[in-house]
């Protein structure tokens, strides 16, 4: 039964997914796509944790959105996992390289075979999770992408205002 709600959970938090505005820059930035439907997947994952947990959902934000698509995708072009890349590049850093201000900020790695295997995954550390529940935290940017070996690697950013 339960495992029924959070599925109704995560079709309800897909619709509204789709239907909501995003939050973003307003400058009309060309980096400023719509989500993909694996990231609308990951947002709706993510928010139906949250909610399974009594959070509100977090709105999506297309420039975090953005940082996170470019993030992993360079770690699949460039082979290499980890929050900071092969020049020393910090979340902090990209943050600033895409003129995001904030009053915190979280910053979530997956990489698995599905999208929903890496919701669950990073539900099941500590420190992920801690991010996913975190109550400071309003603001969401989810990039997917897709690795020619099949593995889906998952960029999850956060930002409280």
């Amino acid at each position: 039964m339960k495992r029924l709600l959070k599925a109704a959970a995560v079709l309800l938090l897909l619709a509204a997914v789709a239907t909501m505005p995003a939050a973003g820059a307003a400058d009309g930035a060309s980096h400023m796509q719509a989500l993909t439907a694996d990231e609308e997947q990951a947002v709706a994952l993510l928010n139906a944790d949250r909610s399974a947990h009594g959070l509100p959902p977090l709105r999506v934000n297309l420039t975090l959105a953005a940082l996170a698509r470019e993030y992993a995708q360079d770690m699949i072009d460039r082979g290499y996992f980890s929050h900071v890349s092969p020049e020393g590049e910090e979340f902090s850093d990209r943050l600033a390289r895409y003129g995001v201000a904030f009053r915190s900020a979280g910053e979530n790695l997956g990489m698995h075979g599905s999208v929903a295997a890496a919701e669950r995954m990073l539900m099941n550390s500590p420190s992920h999770r801690a991010n996913i529940l975190g109550r400071d935290f309003d603001e969401l940017g989810i990039g997917v992408r897709s690795a020619a070996d099949g593995s889906v690697y998952i960029v999850q950013v956060f930002v409280g205002r």
